[in-house]
């Protein structure tokens, strides 16, 4: 009797135990599916893996840093949560419902809010016949764009057009009006950039007839195409140059890889996947890399490993304008050159990194009104000539080039310009310098290459394919390219079709 009122005691302590812990502690928590959370545009797709004898879930979200609040209670191993704006942070958990008892939570999940791109830049404008034709820039990972346009200073910007081009026809105009745009990139998430600064286009009252030149044709010859190293292509390669030693170097989105002269692959530097996509590429008197990056607002010297020695800092503005280096360049001197693409200004620093000068003036600061010849708006490109030791400055909307004395950091010339005559330009995607002093400037929107002396008079266009009145080359959607004298070859990039096209002189 004793040892039966001892088990029931035990059994009783027992009871007493087992009703003080509910039956979901017990229970496994619900564990988040791999890749789960993910974001589906403005949706926050949710899914986790069932928990034995569950007879419900709760979802749990909190925005920020607010506190958690239950989104969804149901049977359901999936759950969708909409209208998640993406630039917000969001987190969630999730616990199960066992024997009406709720099971400690999943671990939580946080999805940062996500950053917008970069605005777009406009290149410039031509009138074709009562219409106004808009050319922009693509910041990497736009899948498609906004066009706004006001038609007055004192008028709202309403939305004209979404396009997944970067040219647009506007051919609602009047002529003798003044038209503004602005335009705004969109990620494959709908998030939205801030809108470019405003451009003004204005159809001239009276169209005066096309201006139309015979081009002074120097035919050059297809020599193939290359993609980079095997099972490791090129992906939007950009910036492309000369080592001293002659190889060829390309840069694209994650590496520099190097070639020989007809495009065989040598080797490959791998960038840190932590740092943004570069922007620009130069050689440092050392023979080291300075690598520009746009988005991560620096400048860094790597090693053939591609590990940073340096990071070349230069003074952020008071206006709150970020540093956004294009690319760079280096002088004799060891000066190093900054092409700003957001403050339109190019930043000289000293060898040792500890001095700085501008030139050119902050966006935002003038009117256009009282542009001067030192301004650079929409500044692009920088590049060194060696042959007459100037600095040479590509500006986007007005497709111009300024000289610039590195002595005295004054601009001594500007040439170009928009236009369809035969020394202007549709856009620049980059500069090369004959042994003779000449630039070459390859236009990219009109797929050609034009020569200039040392005057910058207009000297010949390179191009294999005649089409009528038109000229081009059969690179398509040429990004920038280089130049190697000793063979006359010209190397030419296409960032959206991922390779290099060779094209040899033949005359």
């Amino acid at each position: 009797m004793k040892h039966f009122l001892r088990a029931v005691g035990w059994l009783a302590f027992l009871g007493v135990a087992i009703s003080v812990l509910p039956a979901g502690a017990f229970a496994d928590p619900p564990a988040w599916l791999p890749g789960f959370p993910l974001r589906a545009g403005t949706i926050v797709v949710l899914r986790w893996s069932p928990t034995p004898g569950a007879s419900a879930y709760k979802v749990y979200r909190k925005t920020g840093k607010g506190d958690f609040n239950v989104l969804y209670a149901g049977p359901q191993t999936i759950f969708n949560d909409p209208n998640v704006s993406p630039r917000e942070t969001v987190s969630y958990k999730v616990t199960a419902t066992v024997e009406n008892k709720e099971t400690p939570p999943s671990p939580v999940a946080t999805l940062k809010g996500l950053e917008p791109l970069k605005p777009p830049a406009f290149f410039g404008a031509t009138y074709p016949p009562g219409a106004i034709t808009l050319r922009w820039s693509t910041p990497p990972g736009t899948v498609f764009f906004n066009l706004y346009r006001s038609d007055g200073k004192a008028m709202p910007f309403l939305l004209l057009d979404s396009t997944h081009q970067d040219i647009y026809t506007d051919r609602s105009v009047k002529r003798g009006v003044s038209y503004f745009y602005k335009i705004s990139a969109v990620d494959s998430n709908n998030l939205e950039s801030e809108a470019s600064a405003p451009f003004e286009a204005r159809l001239p009252a009276e169209i005066a007839a096309m201006v139309k030149e015979k081009p002074v044709l120097r035919k050059v010859a297809p020599k193939g195409e290359f993609y980079g190293e095997e099972f490791y292509p090129l992906v939007q390669p950009s910036e492309i140059g000369f080592t001293p030693g002659g190889e060829l170097y390309v840069l694209d989105r994650t590496s520099i890889q190097f070639f020989d002269k007809e495009g065989t692959f040598l080797s490959r530097v791998n960038l840190d996947r932590k740092w943004a996509p570069p922007s620009g590429l130069v050689l440092d008197r050392d023979g080291r890399f300075l690598v520009s990056f746009y988005t991560d607002n620096t400048v860094r010297k790597i090693d053939e490993e591609g590990k940073m020695v340096e990071e070349v800092k230069y003074p952020p503005t008071e206006t709150g304008i970020p540093n956004n280096p294009n690319n760079a360049v280096v002088t004799p001197e060891g000066l190093c050159w900054i092409a700003d693409g957001s403050r339109f200004q190019v930043i000289k620093v000293d060898r040792a990194r500890e001095k700085f000068e501008t030139i050119g003036r902050l966006r935002g600061t003038y009117d256009r009104k009282e542009k001067t010849e030192a301004d650079l708006p929409m500044l692009t490109r920088i590049h060194f000539n060696p042959v007459d030791g100037k600095l040479y400055v590509s500006l986007g909307v007005t497709a111009e080039i300024k000289v610039i004395d590195p002595k005295t950091s004054r601009v001594v010339k500007t040439f170009g310009g928009l236009g369809l005559e035969n020394g202007r330009f549709q856009g620049i995607g980059g500069l090369a310098f004959r042994k003779n002093g000449n630039v070459l400037v390859l236009d990219h929107l009109m797929q050609a290459i034009k020569e200039f002396d040392r005057n910058y008079s207009y000297v010949a266009t390179y191009a294999d394919i005649v089409e009528k009145d038109n000229v081009r080359l059969s690179s398509n959607l040429p990004t920038t390219f280089a130049f190697r004298e000793d063979i006359k070859r010209f190397y030419i990039s296409s960032g959206l079709e991922n390779r290099v096209y060779k094209f040899d002189i033949v005359e």
